[in-house]
């Protein structure tokens, strides 16, 4: 069904910003005598609202929040005024959306950073609708964020109607709690990484140069600066993109049916069903990619075998070793990728733990622990 809005969200989807808001936030809480690791950040605050993140870590009842916030704020609208953070391309999809449906952004950070940013990279005229930690009382995984998105768009739109661009796990689960759709990118990220590291290993391995017919030779030829082994690579793992989207897709959706089929199953039981799905599917895929690359050289193999070559000398010519490579390198991260899939769906589905209450006695301005997720999800972002 096609999409009738688009919704996106800010830090890590549309803007590359990230690290910067890890630096921000370490160097903040180390001068008030409460150093934070990288590692922890991603790993227990990256997610949570602006607000959420520095009571989580200074205290709930620290007379320096209001201070720290502000800071905070200022100093990351010093680092990202230009837009930089923004890419090129993530700013051409937007324009593309806008230009045939609705554009929302649903974001936890405040209107006074979100504005800028739009601004400096062209895009503020692009979204109908912006929702910020300003605009509602419960941050990510809440999704207050994403129904008040709703709202505002109105024109007759249901939750189903919405497509979101999201990339943790907090964010899915409050895109999912609202009704809408998902396109997470956190299980494909993982899976194109391998299928990166396995390529480029094993064309290094095969000793591969990349240029083994006239297009490739007219490149080199005309421009001997561009890497043809990495060019070879940039094809590899292209042509394992669209297969690896379909898997990671449909492992997400299948289990986020299952848990609206049967909302007491866990997520080891979710895991389990997941599997079996996927053990089926990525059957017919990874023939579907053998067939794909058989298909493409079957001159060429049609040629060996009217030569009668042996199997020797056909594997080790580098036009067949280029496609035996494809296959071998696609097949083993589509395979890998519906285990991770599988696991990050089911992690973030049947968290369903309540969020931890405050500690009776607590003396202000005392440290606080790291909030429990309120059971849809928690942001992990690498």
């Amino acid at each position: 069904m096609r999409p009738r809005a688009v919704v996106f969200d800010f830090n890590g989807t549309l803007s590359d910003d990230e690290p910067i808001l890890c630096a921000i936030f370490q160097d903040l809480f180390a001068r008030h005598g409460r150093p934070l690791s990288k590692k922890r950040y991603f790993d227990e605050l990256a997610g949570l609202s602006d607000p959420e993140i520095v009571r989580a870590w200074l205290g709930p009842d620290n007379p320096a929040v209001p201070g720290v916030l502000e800071e905070r704020v200022r100093r990351y609208r010093e680092s990202v005024a230009d837009g930089h953070s923004v890419r090129p391309e993530t700013r051409a999809a937007v324009l593309y959306a806008s230009e045939r449906v609705p554009v929302a952004l649903v974001s936890g950070a405040a209107r006074a950073e979100l504005e800028p940013v739009l601004e400096a990279a062209g895009l503020a005229d692009a979204f109908a609708a912006v929702v910020s930690a300003d605009d509602v009382e419960r941050g990510k995984p809440d999704p207050e964020g994403y129904e008040r998105a709703l709202t505002v768009l109105d024109g007759g739109l249901r939750a189903r109607d919405a497509l979101v661009f999201e990339d943790t796990e907090a964010g899915i689960a409050a895109a999912k709690g609202a009704g809408m759709r998902v396109v997470a990118v956190l299980g494909t990220l993982l899976s194109l990484a391998l299928i990166g590291l396995l390529g480029s290993g094993f064309i290094g391995w095969a000793a591969l140069t990349g240029n083994t017919d006239d297009s490739t030779g007219l490149i080199h030829g005309l421009y001997p600066s561009i890497d043809m082994s990495g060019l070879l690579l940039a094809g590899v793992i292209i042509g394992s993109l669209g297969v690896l989207d379909d898997v990671t897709v449909t492992q997400t959706s299948a289990v986020w049916e299952l848990h609206e089929a049967n909302p007491s199953m866990g997520r080891r039981e979710l895991y389990r069903a997941g599997i079996r799905i996927g053990r089926d599917h990525i059957a017919s895929v990874v023939n579907t990619l053998v067939l794909a690359y058989a298909g493409a050289a079957l001159p060429l193999l049609l040629l060996f075998s009217i030569a009668q070559s042996g199997v020797g000398t056909v594997a080790n010519s580098e036009l067949v070793a280029e496609e035996i490579v494809r296959t071998l390198v696609g097949s083993i991260g589509l395979v890998a990728s519906v285990p991770v899939t599988t696991l990050l769906a089911a992690l973030v589905v049947a968290a369903d733990r309540p969020a931890a209450e405050p500690v009776a006695g607590r003396s202000p301005g005392a440290a606080a622990p790291v909030p429990a997720r309120s059971g849809r999800g928690r942001r992990r972002k690498r």
